[in-house]
């Protein structure tokens, strides 16, 4: 006998991600009513987000003591980054986990303009950011404390991949391992 599966299943599709199920921007504002003053971490992850959401959060005076932030497969386009980028209160995250979205050069030029400067661990990965993010990234001395950069050489291509080797700002650990991707392509 066949089975037949709900429409509303929690399975993995077809490529192993996780289902993922939009958050209501009025849950969000639920959220923001909340005393979040002390909060440190902020995890949304595989949870969509849509674009008013995420400018809510970033105009969010009460997350200024976040450390942590959270934002892996939530469909982040490079203007939702962009409203991040210009949060002043989101300037003291020391870990920006940004994996699997949609954040092109675009995005990644406004992430190297940002507040950033405590910024020490960066995930960037299945992020199309190519030659002209990765160049951005990589001339940005907001990043030079930025200690472990999660980033494929899929994203940035090899011309992508030689300009973080040459970066002057970031530190000498992650353009040695930058240097060796470019000398192996």
């Amino acid at each position: 006998d066949e089975v037949e599966e709900d429409e509303d299943f929690d399975y993995d599709d077809y490529d192993g991600s996780p289902q993922m199920h939009p958050i209501e921007e009025e849950l969000v504002e639920r959220l923001l009513e909340l005393e979040l003053e002390r909060i440190t971490e902020l995890a949304l992850e595989y949870t969509p987000l849509p674009l008013a959401s995420v400018r809510r959060l970033s105009s969010c005076a009460k997350l200024a003591g976040l450390v942590t932030l959270d934002l892996r497969y939530t469909n982040l386009d490079d203007e939702g980054l962009e409203a991040l980028a210009a949060s002043p209160y989101l300037a003291g995250v020391r870990s920006l986990h940004l994996q699997r979205n949609r954040i092109s050069a675009r995005g990644a030029k406004a992430l190297a303009a940002g507040p950033w400067s405590r910024l020490r661990f960066l995930d960037l990965r299945d992020n199309r950011i190519g030659v002209d993010g990765a160049r951005a990234l990589a001339a940005s001395p907001l990043l030079a404390g930025v200690e472990t950069l999660r980033l494929y050489n899929k994203d940035v291509d090899a011309q992508g991949t030689r300009a973080l080797a040459e970066s002057a700002h970031l530190p000498a650990p992650i353009r040695r391992y930058w240097a060796a991707c470019w000398s192996s392509q």
